[in-house]
């Protein structure tokens, strides 16, 4: 179907090439995107993109542009992701089949801050301990969001995947240029940038960070590793330059 052939009223996704031959004038397919998105401006067609569309049309026009005016190429891979989900775990087979990986802890309140824990200790009144504070005291377990669970899981049973782990923001790119000297010899110079942005990324939670009774009490001087999102997981902007001569 050619998009003037697209009925009144359609509901669509406009994605990076429509814009991109409009914006461009391409020889071929230009004038029918240009119009396209006329119809969509006329409120004939209802359509919606994306920020990544729009991320990817100003780095092609940039491209465009730059090599046109001053002979650089230029290339870049991004790396743009929503956090992963995870499943908190229990640390201890609550359920009696032999297994611990699987097992979920309970919830104790809602309200209190994600990295507050308890762990099932009968030498407590309560009957739980904190093991994020150095010597593991004893501590209210409806005062901390997770707390270790017995038995099958409940009501209170945390879900599934029902934690998310830090996005990922990157962007690494290059910039080359090529001085030609005669039909044989060119010079060629090349930068290429990692991480362009100088972006923080946080890794996912380990497994002893998501675990409940990780059968670990903090000692002095240690941090706290549970449910601790602060870990870099990143490296900062480093550049590479090259010079090279063919001949």
């Amino acid at each position: 179907m050619k998009l003037a052939d697209i009925p009144q009223g359609t509901s669509c996704f406009v994605d990076a090439n429509i814009l991109l031959y409009a914006l461009t004038n391409h020889p071929t397919y230009g004038a029918a995107c240009a119009e396209f998105l006329k119809r969509i401006e006329n409120q004939e067609i209802i359509a919606v993109t994306s920020t990544y569309v729009l991320g990817e049309v100003v780095h092609r026009l940039m491209t465009i542009e730059a090599h046109r005016l001053l002979g650089w190429q230029i290339a870049g891979i991004a790396h743009w992701q929503t956090g992963v989900p995870f499943t908190p775990q229990n640390g201890s087979d609550r359920n009696g089949d032999g297994q611990t990986g699987p097992d979920r802890p309970d919830i104790g309140n809602l309200a209190a801050a994600l990295n507050t824990r308890a762990v099932i200790n009968p030498a407590c009144v309560t009957g739980f301990s904190n093991p994020d504070a150095v010597g593991g005291p004893c501590v209210d377990p409806n005062t901390v969001h997770f707390i270790e669970g017995t038995g099958l899981p409940n009501a209170r049973t945390a879900a599934r995947n029902s934690l998310f782990a830090p996005g990922i923001s990157n962007l690494d790119m290059s910039f080359a240029k090529r001085i030609k000297f005669g039909e044989q010899k060119n010079l060629e110079f090349r930068v290429d940038m990692f991480n362009a942005l100088n972006e923080v990324n946080f890794g996912t939670v380990p497994i002893n960070g998501r675990t409940i009774n990780s059968g670990t009490t903090l000692l002095a001087g240690q941090t706290q590793q549970f449910m601790n999102f602060a870990l870099d997981n990143s490296i900062g902007r480093s550049m590479r330059m090259r010079l090279k001569f063919t001949f």
